[in-house]
């Protein structure tokens, strides 16, 4: 169960010499690193490494173990940094989809005073079944845009929730709160956007 990552030490050979200890009665001992297993600190992973301790009378033993790299917990502030990020996409996000919907509407206002205007009743019917559809596109995607303000709010509820807690916390628990936050808005706003475009 020897797990370490990167943050913890600067090198693979140190990271896999602090898990042994030798010694001998007579002299000091020195400790070699006969096989890394290819351990490297940046990528997560299980490696199987081999060390060696020696004595001056070049007597030795050798021990084989497993290594797991983990991912680097995120600190608090960068957890926070990340919130503030996202959220900050996502209100550019909302505002660009609120000024399409507002375009939209006027294109409509428009449209419908056109046919009620210029158009005869035969086509008058069809057109305004036409308005209609467009009317519901419309406001379905405005309740999409609601939807991904409100995940804009409670981002912000989770960032001040972190603000509020003392600094020693786990990443991972952080993680789990951020990506089900962060799924649930990237389905709202995604589903408006691509609306707006279509438009």
């Amino acid at each position: 169960n020897y797990k370490v990552d990167k943050d913890m030490f600067e090198t693979a050979d140190d990271a896999i010499l602090a898990n042994v200890v030798g010694w001998d009665n007579y002299s000091d001992v020195d400790f070699i690193v006969d096989d890394s297993g290819g351990l490297d600190l940046n990528v997560p992973g299980v490696y199987t490494v081999m060390v060696t301790v020696e004595d001056k009378a070049a007597n030795d033993a050798s021990v084989t173990f497993t290594v797991e790299v983990v991912a680097a917990k995120m600190s608090e502030a960068e957890v926070t940094e990340l919130l503030d990020d996202q959220k900050a996409a996502l209100e550019a996000v909302i505002q660009e989809q609120q000024e399409l919907i507002q375009e939209q509407q006027n294109a409509l206002e428009a449209l419908q005073g056109e046919v009620d205007t210029t158009l005869p009743n035969d086509n008058k019917e069809y057109t305004d079944g036409k308005v209609a559809e467009a009317n519901a596109a419309a406001a379905a995607a405005e309740a999409r845009a609601q939807a991904a303000e409100d995940k804009a709010a409670e981002l912000q509820t989770q960032i001040d929730a972190i603000n509020a807690k003392p600094a020693a916390k786990s990443g991972v628990q952080l993680w789990v709160v951020i990506l089900l936050v962060l799924i649930g808005s990237g389905a709202a706003f995604g589903a408006a956007f691509l609306f707006g475009k279509k438009q």
